[in-house]
């Protein structure tokens, strides 16, 4: 049987959410229903409203009225006073590592709110580069294109929220995970190797879900 393959376009605006209305470009190749395919759109804009959560965490962080090293002091201790910037992308040891930071969230906000987000559901069939343990996957290349693999479909919404997150990592400069993917990893980068973290998508994706609602 021939799956039929839709292309429609959606505005997805939330309750209270004005700031933050989500332009989507959807390729159903996979057949799912309306139903199905407004569930995963409304998990991405979750993701943009608590990448915006976190974004105004780093400007609480990264705002300050001194000047000179003062200025520098002011924002890694209130780096390190910050429970989840702490956890995932580690104890600020030096200013490099804010500026990283701040470059790389300002980035994907910019990316996952500015950009139209095209939406492919891979059919069961063809599967090209969806592993098993694959739910999601991009090819950084100006458009946000995220194909979304079958096993996708069955993730809790919050998990689709992270994915989304994760593939927004590498349309915004992090095209590799360096070898680090899922929780326990993220959270032994961030301990031991911070630098590393702060260029893995995978420790930005576990720290915009703290804020996640």
């Amino acid at each position: 049987m021939k799956v039929l393959q839709l292309t429609f376009f959606v505005f997805l605006l939330l309750p209270g959410r004005a700031s933050s209305q989500v332009d989507f470009i959807v390729k159903n190749k996979a057949g799912y229903d309306n139903q199905e395919i407004l569930e995963v759109q409304e998990s991405y804009s979750k993701a943009l409203h608590a990448l915006e959560r976190t974004w105004k965490q780093m400007n609480l962080i990264w705002d300050v009225e001194a000047s000179g090293k003062e200025k520098w002091d002011v924002r890694m201790s209130r780096w390190n006073e910050n429970e989840w910037f702490l956890m995932w992308l580690g104890r600020a040891e030096e200013p490099r590592q804010i500026r990283i930071a701040n470059k790389r969230l300002g980035k994907m906000k910019r990316v996952m709110k500015g950009k139209k987000a095209h939406l492919i559901f891979q059919s069961p069939d063809k599967t090209f580069n969806c592993k098993w343990s694959k739910h999601a996957w991009t090819i950084p290349k100006g458009k946000v294109v995220i194909h979304c693999c079958p096993q996708f479909m069955y993730l809790s919404p919050v998990h689709k929220s992270k994915a989304f997150v994760h593939e927004i990592g590498h349309e915004s400069g992090m095209p590799f995970h360096r070898k680090v993917y899922w929780r326990r990893a993220a959270l032994r980068t961030a301990q031991e190797r911070p630098i590393k973290a702060l260029k893995n998508p995978e420790n930005y994706a576990y720290l915009v879900m703290q804020y996640y609602e």
